[in-house]
C-alpha cells in the first residue's frame, strides 16, 4: 500500500469486518516493478442461514487506466468548457427531444439564468426562443 493511504484504507476495512458489512474503496498498490497503480478493492461478507459471517470474499481490480481516462475526458471537459464560455456567441446543445443538455456562458448571462436552472429546460420555453421569432421551427424538423 501506499504510505499516505494505508492508516484510512486500514479504519475503513477494519470498521466494515466489525459491521460485518461489504466494504469497498480505492487506492494505489505498489506493483512488481515500484509503479504505484490504483486498485478498486471491494469484500462481502457470505453468511450463513442464521445470518452468521463465516468468510469473507473480495477482489481487488487495477482501475490505473479507467482513472487515467476519467481524468483525461475531465481535463478535456474543462478545456472545452472555458472555449466556449469565451466565445462571443451564444452556444447550446440541445437533446433530440429539443432540451438543453448545455449552455455557454454567454448565453446564461443573456438569459440571467445559471448552467443548473437552464440545463434541461425545453428549448422551446427558453428566453433565447422567445426574443427570436425566426427560430420557432421544431427541433425535429431542423434536425431532418
Amino acid at each position: 500500500h501506499h504510505p499516505d493511504h494505508v492508516a484510512r484504507v486500514l479504519r475503513g476495512f477494519l470498521g466494515q469486518l466489525a459491521a460485518g458489512e461489504p466494504w469497498e474503496d480505492s487506492f494505489p498498490l505498489r506493483r512488481h516493478d515500484g509503479e504505484f497503480r490504483w486498485f478498486l478493492a471491494r469484500a462481502v461478507p457470505l453468511r450463513e442461514d442464521d445470518g452468521q459471517t463465516t468468510r469473507w470474499f473480495g477482489t481487488c481490480t487495477d482501475i490505473t487506466a479507467t482513472r487515467e481516462a476519467e481524468q483525461s475526458v475531465r481535463a478535456s471537459e474543462a478545456q472545452l468548457r472555458a472555449v466556449l464560455d469565451n466565445l462571443p456567441v451564444m452556444v447550446g446543445v440541445l437533446s433530440l427531444d429539443g432540451r438543453l443538455r448545455e449552455v455557454n456562458g454567454p448565453a446564461l448571462e443573456i438569459a440571467r439564468v445559471t448552467r443548473e436552472q437552464a440545463i434541461g429546460l425545453p428549448f422551446a420555453s427558453t428566453v433565447w426562443w422567445q426574443r427570436s421569432p425566426a427560430m420557432h421551427e421544431p427541433v425535429g424538423e431542423a434536425i431532418a
